[in-house]
């Protein structure tokens, strides 16, 4: 896994979800991209802001070990929480917004279900 270096370019993609907004930031390091992931839940409750949290730390875990992006990305597409309303632009739950991010960041889908943000 490798000593992880101090500083990572990274992105930033702002996806709606039954809660709320949710933000991904999509790190990279020596040309892999995604190398890791971590989420904020814009409002939700602490039990959500826990839950992206932990999905962002368990991605980036299973990335940094040599997981295959792909896997992880089906793995967390498609699950579905029970505030999604089946609006167009919006993402099923968390989950399957980190696994829509990781498809974004593989160049596999340009999803209108993202709005990129500028990193300060």
């Amino acid at each position: 896994m490798g000593i992880r270096p101090p500083v990572l370019n990274s992105e930033t993609v702002k996806a709606n979800v039954g809660c709320g907004n949710i933000y991904i930031h999509i790190t990279e390091h020596d040309g892999i991209k995604p190398y890791e992931l971590f989420g904020n839940l814009g409002k939700g409750s602490q039990c959500g802001r826990v839950t992206v949290s932990a999905i962002g730390k368990l991605a980036s875990y299973a990335l940094r070990s040599g997981y295959s992006p792909e896997k992880i990305m089906k793995t967390l597409m498609g699950e579905t929480c029970d505030r999604y309303d089946g609006a167009p632009n919006q993402c099923r739950s968390c989950a399957d917004a980190f696994g829509r991010a990781i498809a974004h960041a593989l160049g596999k889908v340009e999803s209108d279900l993202f709005t990129p943000t500028k990193d300060k």
